[in-house]
């Protein structure tokens, strides 16, 4: 059992009169054995640990996520809820995204995917930001005039403040 870690002289002894091995003296059957169970049971149980906890950790994170925010934007649009949409975007640029905002009501925005640009752990590990700086949304977008559709891939810059996410300009601007 060369690399193993077990010597095999203190498991087995050749006996000479009988020529045949046994084990050797003092050594019980099953301490080899229940030393590895331990060894797998500690890491099986760090493993419960460690997937617990990313659980626990994802699902606080979650409600606050920015892609709460991207649907909620969406929905608001959708619902011809221009304000609220407005609300989503960044508070010193409101005022001059308004109208952009205002004549995207009422289209219907099929959100197929949501990606969060997320700093590398190098990156956070040299002092940069640990939060996300940008979201790509992959929608469908059908315009309630005349149902023409068109699909749509923009990445926009986040900005976080008090806890609470906005985009830095409108998602189709």
């Amino acid at each position: 059992m060369a690399g193993s870690g077990v010597d095999l002289r203190s498991i087995l002894d050749f006996d000479s009169q009988t020529r045949a091995w046994r084990h050797a003296p003092g050594f019980r059957e099953g301490n080899v054995w229940n030393r590895a169970q331990q060894v797998a049971l500690a890491l099986l149980a760090s493993a419960v640990v460690i997937v617990a906890s990313s659980a626990v950790q994802d699902l606080r994170e979650r409600r606050v996520a920015p892609e709460v925010m991207v649907r909620d934007y969406f929905s608001s649009l959708e619902a011809g809820d221009a304000n609220s949409a407005l609300s989503d975007l960044d508070p010193a640029t409101r005022d001059e995204w308004s109208p952009f905002v205002e004549n995207s009501v009422l289209n219907h925005y099929n959100v197929s995917g949501i990606a969060v640009h997320q700093p590398s752990i190098i990156s956070r590990l040299l002092g940069g930001p640990a939060d996300p700086d940008s979201v790509t949304l992959f929608l469908t977008i059908t315009e309630w005039t005349d149902g023409t559709q068109w699909q749509a891939g923009p990445t926009i810059p986040l900005l976080r403040e008090q806890g609470r996410w906005f985009f830095a300009r409108p998602p189709l601007a």
